[in-house]
């Protein structure tokens, strides 16, 4: 997909979630599990949401970057990408949750992590965090 296509898609489907919180993910990649990136996570959904609970298509997208690993400096940046069908509506999405991911890592190599999010409201703003 172009990155106009990209641009087009997040503006004609809804909404673009990006992280809020300024959060520094720890993560456990292969060759040590020392690997602190930053990032930011892209989440779209077609159609858009509503108030109403409906089937979604979800497609996220998680940059980390930049990492630092001292055992394996060659891990610069991290991507994990996710596609699914849910039902979802304004009030449900930010929700309290766990799960587990895989990472492909800048040097092809891959790893998983495990997760819990967090929902917290900031001065009137709901920040979701996901700490690896």
């Amino acid at each position: 997909m172009t990155r106009n296509r990209i641009a087009a898609s997040l503006s004609a489907t809804a909404l673009a979630v990006g992280v809020l919180c300024g959060v520094t993910t720890p993560a456990n990649a292969v060759g040590g599990g020392d690997v602190n990136c930053g990032g930011t996570q892209i989440t779209t959904y077609n159609p858009g949401l509503t108030l109403t609970e409906r089937p979604v298509h979800v497609h996220l997208t998680r940059h980390f970057a930049p990492c630092i690993s001292l055992s394996n400096p060659q891990v610069t940046f991290g991507v994990t990408e996710e596609r699914r069908v849910t039902t979802l509506s304004c009030q449900t999405l930010a929700e309290p949750g766990t799960g587990t991911r895989e990472i492909e890592w800048s040097t092809g190599q891959k790893s998983e992590y495990s997760y819990t999010r967090t929902i917290t409201n900031v001065g009137g703003q709901t920040c979701a965090q996901r700490p690896a």
